[in-house]
């Protein structure tokens, strides 16, 4: 999960903090992919909307910017 995608659909980090229960300090530490637990609060707190992609993650972990950059190509 893209944390651009997050953002876009909650329209702000704020809203993101306030749906995860989190501080918008945390969002902001995210990186390019949201880190996997995190995104599993967001595809629960939307019902699905936005889901988990399992393969930008690796045991757990996100993919690096250059994976990401390589993997969109």
């Amino acid at each position: 999960m893209l944390k651009k995608d997050v953002i876009d659909h909650f329209k702000n980090a704020s809203n993101v903090a306030r749906a995860l229960g989190i501080s918008p300090a945390a969002v902001c530490k995210w990186g390019v992919i949201v880190p996997k637990f995190s995104a599993e609060e967001v595809e629960r707190v939307t019902g699905g909307a936005l889901r988990v992609r399992n393969d930008l993650y690796i045991r757990g972990r996100p993919i690096s910017a250059a994976a990401l950059r390589t993997h969109a190509a």
